[in-house]
């Protein structure tokens, strides 16, 4: 009996040894908890660096490393070049500031009498007091500076507006008007008669 007894503890015996056995086979590879423990950090913070930066955020952060380090130095250019025109184009305005009188306009329909309001102008900065003392403002349009449709230049001491149908008007300083001096808007005769033909009518800006 007691052989017998022995016999039935080693046979109880033997399947604690072969789990043993597995589980020293098993060492060195991580449980399932463990593997769900090294899972979940690594879902988490990429969820909450996401979160953080919000939608907006995120894509543009996105945008920032995915675009080569050249491409974001031609975009730096790209916008300080505008804005750099921008400037420029706005400083150009001041050099028609003054008081400006009509003396001469070419290209203009010979049945057309001139408009009161291009008479004179007064600029300053952006501001234009036209020759009916309404205000307007000068606009900045594809590198041009126009005043009421028409580009502005000037060409020395002179101001010129060309009209949208191609009239020229030549504009002189005020204190300078009345030394006169010759139209430089084309291969056009000079209108010499302006100053005894102003009369006031409503039409569109030339």
């Amino acid at each position: 009996k007691r052989a017998e007894r022995m016999e039935f503890s080693a046979l109880d015996s033997s399947p604690a040894s072969a789990f043993s056995s597995e589980g020293e086979c098993s060492e060195g590879r991580p449980t399932l908890p463990e593997e769900l423990d090294l899972v979940a950090p690594d879902r988490s913070t990429s969820l909450r660096s996401f979160g953080e930066l919000g939608p907006a955020e995120g894509f543009a952060e996105a945008a920032v490393f995915s675009s080569s380090p050249s491409a974001r130095r031609g975009a730096r250019a790209s916008m300080s070049s505008s804005s750099a025109g921008s400037s420029h184009d706005l400083a150009g305005m001041f050099q028609f500031d003054g008081s400006w009188f009509l003396i001469s306009i070419t290209d203009q329909p010979g049945d057309r009498e001139v408009d009161t309001w291009l008479v004179t102008l007064q600029i300053t900065g952006d501001e234009v007091i036209d020759g009916t003392g309404k205000v307007n403002k000068l606009v900045l349009s594809d590198g041009d500076i126009l005043f009421a449709g028409g580009r502005l230049s000037m060409r020395g001491d002179r101001l010129y507006r060309y009209g949208r149908t191609g009239a020229c008007y030549e504009y002189q300083r005020q204190e300078a008007a009345q030394g006169g001096g010759e139209a430089d808007c084309g291969n056009v005769e000079k209108t010499n008669s302006l100053s005894s033909n102003w009369q006031s009518e409503d039409s569109t800006h030339d």
